[in-house]
């Protein structure tokens, strides 16, 4: 596995410290409902989730349920973890590249709410919410890199980056089974 990482991804290849797992402590188990999501956005009528859908639409794809334009009735979206399109957004979910449960595991269980409700809802960084399919995102679940990849060879090292970028931004600890599978 880790072969086809550095083959897609050497040229592209970023330097970034990822923090070590520590030994198990105690912490409180993840619940999803620790991170309130799909919150609405400020100043407009739409929740994060319709911001990424409109985002990662194919331009001039995308119309509304309503004449606000809050709610998204459809578009064209390419999947990136399976490169397949989608027209209809009950088959889009929108995945944090590190799964809210990994994240609460690798630090985030210490974290205080506002800091739970910024990371499940970050859009500053274009890489941390993704629109996807349903079934990529369930097949995904909250596995990391090291269990599980796309299924688009393509979208490997953007992947890679992308999880390292976000682990090392809200200073997650990795494994070391997470470091070899993402090369750095």
């Amino acid at each position: 596995m880790v072969s086809l990482w550095s083959r897609w991804c050497a040229a592209l290849a970023v330097l970034v410290v990822l923090v070590s797992a520590s030994a198990a402590q105690d912490r409180p188990p993840y619940e999803r409902s620790l991170y309130r999501h799909w919150i609405r956005v400020e100043g407009t009528c739409r929740d994060v989730r319709a911001v990424v859908l409109i985002r990662d639409a194919e331009p001039g794809t995308v119309f509304f349920t309503d004449p606000g334009e809050c709610r998204v009735g459809g578009g064209v979206w390419r999947d990136p973890y399976t490169g397949q399109k989608f027209s209809d957004p009950r088959e889009i979910d929108i995945d944090h590249m590190v799964p809210l449960k990994n994240a609460h595991e690798s630090g985030g269980w210490a974290w205080d709410p506002d800091r739970r409700r910024q990371y499940a809802n970050n859009l500053t960084y274009r890489w941390h919410l993704l629109a996807v399919s349903r079934s990529a995102n369930r097949s995904k679940g909250d596995r990391s890199p090291d269990q599980w990849k796309p299924d688009n060879p393509d979208f490997w090292c953007q992947y890679g980056e992308a999880w390292a970028a976000v682990k090392t931004v809200y200073q997650l600890e990795t494994t070391e089974p997470e470091r070899a599978a993402v090369p750095l």
